[in-house]
């Protein structure tokens, strides 16, 4: 695991820098290294601000919140960008990938939100947030935030950043959002969770349905509503699950979604 994946707190102080995650993949060149790419979007006002030192700190965020994740995720990310004009899917898809690529930010969705969900909570606050930073498991891979201050910080920014993404709403406190999964989502997720899962069982179970706010019974439909779409052939005896796959992999899904957008 990266050093840089240890402390991706901080960076939860200005919310998702969504805007500017977008900018960045549009302008992304392929025959550069992570490194150069970012060198120049130091030299280069891509984001409109006025100072050097804005830039360099968010792009510093962004690195390290952003780029934690095998580089095949986010070439499958930069086509399906380039791919879909729905900035629901657009989002969606860049969730999905943050919830992989940064493991407090899986950690508060997976732990946090979706138990709050699950409990029927009608809201969540700051407070709640900041308690939740500061039982944090003691482990390496979990930062550590010194003052009240950073973790209401942090605590404000995760909040933030769920809302950018549109699974919570509201001003002071938070309140879950409805959460319609488009058809172009569940196609991206379930072939995402193929590369990364090796049962059926597994992908069903996955940590990923989480982050819709989806327990299991919803699951199911879910997978239903993509066998009924041509996506995949699911079956289903109790709790024993079987998937068929009607594509070879996500990137032929894409170019699929590529000719239907066309």
């Amino acid at each position: 695991m990266s050093e840089n994946i240890l402390d991706t707190g901080y960076t939860y102080k200005s919310g998702s820098f969504l805007d500017e995650f977008k900018i960045i993949v549009s302008n992304w060149q392929d025959d550069k290294s992570l490194e150069e790419n970012f060198i120049t979007f130091e030299n280069q006002d891509y984001f409109g601000k006025l100072t050097d030192s804005w830039n360099k700190e968010v792009l510093s965020h962004i690195k390290r919140r952003y780029f934690n994740n095998s580089s095949n995720q986010f070439d499958y990310l930069k086509k399906a960008l380039n791919i879909f004009k729905d900035n629901k899917v657009k989002n969606f898809i860049i969730y999905i990938y943050l919830g992989w690529s940064d493991p407090l930010f899986k950690m508060f969705i997976v732990n946090f939100v979706f138990e709050a969900y699950k409990k029927h909570k009608a809201f969540i606050t700051t407070k709640e947030v900041i308690s939740f930073i500061e039982n944090l498991p003691d482990d390496p891979t979990n930062p550590r935030y010194t003052t009240h201050e950073m973790r209401r910080k942090v605590a404000g920014g995760l909040l933030s950043t769920c809302k950018d993404f549109g699974i919570l709403k509201g001003r002071a406190k938070k309140e879950f959002s409805i959460i319609i999964i488009p058809d172009e989502i569940l196609a991206y997720l379930l072939y995402w969770l193929k590369e990364n899962c090796i049962s059926s069982k597994q992908i069903v179970e996955n940590f990923s349905w989480k982050f819709f706010l989806l327990e299991k019974n919803e699951i199911e439909d879910l997978l239903l509503k993509a066998h009924d779409l041509k996506l995949i052939m699911f079956h289903q005896v109790g709790e024993v699950y079987r998937i068929d796959w009607l594509f070879n992999d996500l990137g032929e899904v894409l170019e699929y979604y590529s000719k239907r957008e066309n």
